[in-house]
């Protein structure tokens, strides 16, 4: 993957970049993860898999600029300076299977886990209730939880 250094560098020979907001980065960079497959798939025979190519399809190019409010332009350019730091990534699994790990290795043994219950408020949802002030009062307790996606987790 690559250094900040190379990020940074690459950003600032593609100026246009610098209006774009962190959030539509980060997401460029999932979703592009994301449809690895869908660009491999259109590339010619005998570019390598292993390789970000260096050509985009033009449904990506559009789908992208759409979804993150960008022109065809800045997304260009985005893959450009990222493309090598996405192909490396690792896939969907993978990353989940690496969250899980870290949390269970380093997490747990910290009291912080991957899977954690908290109310959906930290208020008083009663519109009659004085107690305007935020429940901070907590406890931490070890449990087993069943999920669908995961099933048993400790």
């Amino acid at each position: 993957m690559d250094s900040l250094a190379t990020i940074l560098s690459g950003i600032l020979s593609h100026p246009q970049l610098l209006k774009l907001s962190f959030n539509q980065v980060t997401n460029f960079v999932s979703q592009m993860s994301l449809l690895k497959c869908d660009i491999m798939h259109t590339q010619p025979l005998g570019v390598p898999s292993n390789i970000a190519p260096d050509v985009l399809p033009c449904t990506i190019v559009q789908f992208l600029a759409l979804s993150l409010a960008m022109n065809a332009e800045d997304v260009l350019a985005c893959w450009d300076v990222f493309k090598d730091c996405i192909w490396s990534l690792p896939s969907d699994v993978e990353q989940q299977n690496l969250r899980r790990e870290a949390f269970e290795v380093y997490g747990h043994p910290l009291g912080i886990a991957s899977h954690v219950l908290f109310p959906p408020s930290d208020t008083c949802t009663n519109p009659s209730c004085e107690k305007l002030k935020q429940m901070k009062q907590g406890e931490s307790c070890n449990a087993i939880i069943f999920t669908l996606e995961d099933g048993v987790c400790c």
